[in-house]
């Protein structure tokens, strides 16, 4: 569309005003509208179409006075069994696998099938917001939830293709290999949408933007991780880097396993609040009888070596005797 719409000899400042009343129009927030034209701007200085000191003043004019106090509501884990008990079976994979891993909605959307490796997904630097690769941790039934979600991505891969070529008249690839081969406007609108239906959606008309984002998810994990862990586990958990953790802060791949076996009880959203006090309890009993075993494996190493010796000295006492006769 974007190169169809470049031989189509338009008058760009214009329909770039007409854009904006549109999105003014549509209640798009103001801080979205300025990110987007920002974006259209930037776009047509990549093909060479360059916008008059005098358009640019006139497009500020037109455009909205950026809100940056958005009444943001709090996502508790009610409203998450609510929102992952209405959803279907992407929204469902999606929200399991943000609420266990902390990821970002961006880095959730860009990961590819062969990244995910048992419960952990690999991301290369490019797709990292901090442009350093991470490791992601998900918790058992958010993998169990991505393979019912795989079970059907084909078929629902082929139906949006079917949708753009009857509405667009566009034929799209089916190329991509992502495991949630969707845009973020398309999973943020699913989000709205979904929150309706599971009755918890709220509006913040000074922002016009809804109450409960997805980016707040990150947030719930966040929260619940440093109930439980230390605030520099969970934040490479997470993938949060902050000054000093490059220098400093050297966590392996091995540790970070342990940090998240431990937190995971607490980040399960399908099972009774019970269940992740009583896996954890069971895990802490568990790693008291290796505890124990372990301390009884090295008692009874002692008493071997401590054997040999006794062995050794009535040899010798048995030999210096025989010689004595």
């Amino acid at each position: 569309l974007s190169l169809r719409y470049l031989t189509e000899n338009r008058v760009y400042f214009d329909d770039l005003q007409l854009f904006v009343t549109y999105m003014i129009q549509s209640g798009s927030a103001p801080t979205t509208i300025h990110n987007r034209v920002g974006h259209v701007k930037y776009w047509f200085k990549w093909n060479e179409i360059l916008l008059s000191p005098s358009q640019i003043s006139i497009l500020k004019t037109h455009m909205p006075r950026k809100v940056t106090i958005h009444d943001e509501a709090d996502i508790t884990r009610e409203d998450l069994v609510s929102l992952v008990s209405h959803a279907d079976v992407l929204m469902r994979a999606i929200l399991l696998t943000l609420a266990s891993s902390g990821m970002r909605i961006g880095e959730c959307l860009s990961f590819s099938l062969d990244q995910l490796r048992n419960n952990e997904i690999h991301l290369t630097y490019q797709q990292m917001k901090a442009r350093k690769p991470h490791v992601y941790h998900v918790s058992s039934e958010a993998l169990q939830a991505i393979e019912e979600w795989l079970k059907v991505r084909d078929v629902r891969l082929s139906q949006a293709r079917n949708k753009s070529v009857k509405c667009l008249g566009l034929v799209v690839p089916m190329s991509d290999n992502r495991v949630f081969p969707f845009s973020y406007q398309s999973v943020a609108a699913m989000f709205v949408s979904l929150q309706k239906v599971a009755g918890c959606y709220e509006y913040d008309a000074g922002s016009r933007r809804a109450c409960r984002t997805l980016h707040g998810i990150r947030k719930w994990t966040d929260s619940q991780m440093k109930i439980y862990l230390s605030v520099n586990l969970a934040n490479a958990l997470i993938g949060h880097f902050e000054q000093g953790d490059a220098s400093y802060r050297r966590y392996s791949l091995e540790q970070l396993r342990d940090a998240y076996a431990k937190v995971e009880p607490y980040l399960t959203i399908l099972a009774p609040q019970e269940y992740a006090e009583l896996k954890s309890e069971t895990q802490q009993q568990l790693a008291s009888h290796d505890k124990l075993l372990v301390g009884l494996m090295q008692d009874n190493y002692e008493l071997k070596q401590d054997n040999k010796v006794i062995k050794g000295t009535l040899e010798s006492l048995i030999r210096y005797l025989e010689s004595g006769k």
